[in-house]
């Protein structure tokens, strides 16, 4: 069990830095017509993508890596009487979708924790044009400490975590352009319990063994002790 697992067994659907505010703060800045497509990476179990369905009533499909986010997300779907679909992906760095898909892709404290570029390239490739990706993400606020990172890998599983500045740079080396970043701020914790009273979060009984709970000790001290070295950015960029 890692981290994401334990965020699988709580149900967690908003677990990015910023946390539902976070996601409705950028929801309101959308224009969306009915026929748009939009793909969301990382839907975990699918609160941002039923949102997004219920609000705008557009197509959405979301994608993840773990068959317990990818359940959990139809049943959230089925108890709303919405229609997005969630498929489970095999590998997290190849989207299994044409080029030139999906008018908007939404990814929210995921691409940090892949490929980076590879994974933004393939936003760029699956995007029409004009379109663009909404994504929010931990960024550091400098350079870590090599021992910041060692731990931020063990914990998270992410292998670097560009700055503000940096992130931008990657989209725009993606052939993004223009790439703002609509909001930022320091990274908060997340109360995996209360999830921003979530009403539909199904939690497994997984969540409550010594291993989930060592797992959820170990981020609270880490961001406690850490938390200084993180922010978070609301990236869009544009194709």
């Amino acid at each position: 069990m890692d981290y994401h697992d334990v965020l699988a067994a709580f149900g967690v659907g908003s677990a990015h830095p910023g946390g539902f505010t976070g996601t409705t703060f950028w929801m309101d800045r959308l224009q969306l017509s009915v026929g748009s497509q939009v793909l969301e990476v990382g839907s975990g179990t699918g609160r941002t993508a039923c949102a997004l369905s219920e609000r705008f009533g557009v197509k959405v499909i979301g994608v993840d890596i773990r068959q317990e986010m990818v359940d959990k997300a139809r049943k959230r779907a089925q108890m709303m009487s919405l229609d997005p679909d969630f498929i489970l992906l095999d590998r997290s760095d190849i989207l299994p979708f044409p080029d030139q898909s999906f008018d908007l892709v939404v990814a929210e404290s995921v691409t940090v924790f892949n490929q980076i570029e590879a994974l933004v390239s393939e936003y760029y490739r699956v995007l029409r044009r004009p379109g663009h990706v909404i994504d929010t993400e931990m960024a550091a606020t400098s350079s870590l400490p090599p021992e910041v990172l060692l731990e931020v890998k063990e914990l998270y599983g992410a292998m670097t975590v560009p700055t503000l500045k940096e992130w931008k740079s990657i989209y725009m080396a993606a052939g993004f352009e223009p790439v703002q970043s609509i909001v930022s701020g320091p990274a908060r914790e997340v109360d995996l319990q209360s999830e921003e009273h979530d009403g539909m979060a199904i939690v497994s009984p997984q969540a409550f063994s010594k291993e989930a709970s060592a797992i959820v000790d170990h981020h609270f001290n880490f961001m406690s002790d850490k938390g200084k070295w993180f922010q978070y950015g609301v990236f869009q960029a544009v194709k």
